[in-house]
């Protein structure tokens, strides 16, 4: 609906630069008024302040529901004749299209009806296309499936990248919004109906369409071409900008790495494809179905560079080692896995970022010689009239065992000082199916627990129960969002996080493959057996054999105490310990389980 200028009005909806820089056209030239501006990027919300402009800012890019009915009463306020969706994730209701008096207009960065979906960069560079484009569409039920009103040819140049085709198509986006704009001023709009034979759609949420068969989640298959190779790892390149899609990798002895790059050599090797060819401190060259391909750098899971030299000897590989290839099965268990962890992803990025690490030095402080760089583990001694107290609380009072240890050792960490710490949990049930992904597919769930010293253990307990049954509903997280999320490219997805782990394993003993040793986090408490018949260790990742018993004594009398009187702050308990520690007072009788008994596999040393 015009205002008193002429000007036809608007609102804006969207994520990152080219929705500020549309909105921005529209306002420095008085082609349109905006009457407001709806994001989930804080950017854009923060620009729309800035600009004097009525902002809604939602909690979620893609989710309408969570917007709780905002979305709606936002727009309702008054009449308006556009509605314009630049970079928008989130799914709209008819009855918002609805709302303008003239047209919902959303961009779309493919040559439509090719490319629908999202990531549609990506998935013309794993395909070879030479050309790409850009769209702005009118927006109806079926995603990317309205009316063409503007459709702009994007080259895709040797050697294009995600992050490169990506900027390309932001600068056509913008241009082609110009031409929109001049031709809605006109009144001169031409709907063009897309040719639904040319249809494709591509989302890392639907494996399972058959476009999707080009995507093994981006693990590397050496009987596949040496340009497929070197595309998927072009596709996959997001540069310094957030990839919500993720990583080219490959697998050596069970172990991921990501592949960031390779060069396609002229050689043409007779052997089987996946065999290395050459191999030095710097350079891996490795057979494909056509040509041989050179890799010159490897990260780890987690992005952290390696050298070739320190893979080949871990792994070693020699000329002619052939590299596994990993099964169509294994590639299918993955990306069933990933159409949900896909959805949580926000939710651990967020975790990670916000790591709160132990505010005190509470492992330095106990070690018996904070010099000693050895790891090492010592059984947990537990007295039997401890085990009996455990045994009851569980079986009578219905306490659930991994968490009532959990709660035991988080407090016992913190030792009096209470706050927010950060945990690495792990129990049978959280790492139910994970074997043989547990290097790309985290096995731990990052929980923050809050320890209130003025508290008991019961009431510990329950908030430990809680916070631990909310955090496993977010299920798992692949350990790669560490690369591809610039917020945590600080080294925040690495073993700066790693202070302290809690892991169980039921009665069966230890199960399952693990990607994480115990020298990974700096102390780490395992429990293993049910409630009458369990036994723990405490192993630290520094300070030698000595360091780990004193620990494990301590952690003893601790848990002793706490479950002895229930009723008794946390805080007395610990004081009381500290007494005790400093007095040499025996803490009484121990029941100390052979560590190996419950093991299935005693000489296992990584978990």
């Amino acid at each position: 609906m015009k205002n008193r200028s002429g000007q036809a009005s608007c609102f804006v909806m969207g994520l990152g630069p080219l929705c500020v820089r549309c909105a921005e056209h529209l306002i420095d030239n008085g082609i349109m008024e905006v009457r407001g501006v709806i994001s989930a990027d804080e950017a854009v919300i923060g620009w729309g302040n800035d600009r004097g402009l009525e902002t809604l800012h939602i909690p979620h890019k893609a989710s309408y529901a969570s917007s709780d009915g905002t979305i709606d009463a936002f727009l309702s306020r008054s009449r308006f004749d556009y509605f314009f969706s630049i970079i928008n994730a989130m799914p709209l209701p008819a009855a918002i299209l609805q709302l303008p008096t003239k047209l919902a207009i959303n961009f779309h960065d493919s040559a439509l009806p090719k490319y629908a979906g999202i990531d549609a960069t990506s998935w013309a560079i794993m395909r070879r296309e030479a050309r790409h484009a850009v769209t702005w569409h009118v927006m109806v039920r079926g995603i990317d499936e309205g009316d063409i009103v503007k459709q702009m040819e994007v080259p895709i140049e040797v050697g294009e990248t995600a992050f490169t085709l990506n900027a390309k198509c932001l600068d056509a986006g913008l241009v082609s919004f110009k031409e929109l704009v001049a031709d809605i001023r006109r009144d001169a709009v031409a709907c063009r109906r897309q040719q639904r034979g040319d249809a494709s759609y591509y989302s890392r949420s639907k494996p399972d369409l058959p476009e999707m068969a080009i995507w093994r989640h981006g693990v590397v298959a050496w009987e596949q071409s040496a340009e497929e190779i070197e595309a998927l790892t072009r596709a996959l390149d997001y540069g310094p900008t957030r990839n919500a899609l993720g990583t080219a990798k490959i697998v050596v002895d069970d172990q991921f790495y990501i592949l960031p790059s390779i060069s396609i050599r002229e050689t043409a090797s007779p052997l089987e494809p996946g065999t290395v060819v050459d191999v030095d401190d710097d350079e891996l060259v490795v057979s494909t179905s056509t040509r041989d391909v050179l890799v010159r750098g490897l990260l780890t899971i987690e992005g952290r560079a390696v050298s070739m030299g320190k893979v080949a000897a871990r792994h070693q590989i020699a000329i002619g080692t052939r590299l596994a290839e990993v099964s169509a099965e294994m590639v299918r268990r993955i990306k069933d896995f990933d159409r949900t962890l896909m959805w949580k992803e926000a939710y651990w990025v967020d975790a990670i970022r916000d790591y709160v690490a132990i505010p005190v030095s509470y492992l330095s402080g106990r070690l018996t010689d904070p010099a000693d760089r050895t790891n090492a583990t010592a059984p947990v001694c537990v007295p039997s009239s401890t085990r009996q107290r455990v045994e009851t609380l569980v079986v009578d009072g219905g306490f659930d065992l991994p968490a009532l240890l959990c709660s035991a050792f988080s407090s016992f960490v913190t030792m009096g000082q209470g706050g927010v710490i950060t945990l690495w949990y792990s129990d049978d049930e959280y790492r139910r199916d994970l074997d043989g992904i547990t290097s790309l597919v985290s096995p731990f769930a990052l929980c923050r627990l809050t320890v209130d010293e003025g508290c008991t253990i019961v009431e510990h307990y329950d908030r430990t129960g809680h916070q631990l049954r909310e955090v496993k509903k977010k299920r798992h997280f692949l350990f790669d969002i560490a690369y591809r999320y610039p917020q945590l490219r600080n080294g925040r997805g690495g073993a700066e996080l790693r202070q302290c782990a809690f892991v169980f394993h039921g009665a069966r003993g230890r199960q399952g493959d693990w990607s994480m040793r115990r020298a990974d986090f700096e102390l780490s408490l395992e429990v293993i057996g049910g409630a009458g018949d369990f036994s723990m260790a405490i192993n630290v990742a520094r300070g030698g054999a000595a360091s780990a018993s004193s620990l494990a004594e301590q952690f003893s009398a601790h848990l002793d105490a706490i479950v002895s009187d229930c009723a008794m702050p946390l805080v007395q308990h610990f004081d009381l310990l500290q007494f005790r520690t400093r007095t040499a007072d025996p803490v009484g009788p121990s029941d100390c389980r052979p560590w190996t008994r419950c093991c299935r596999n005693p000489a296992a040393s990584d978990w």
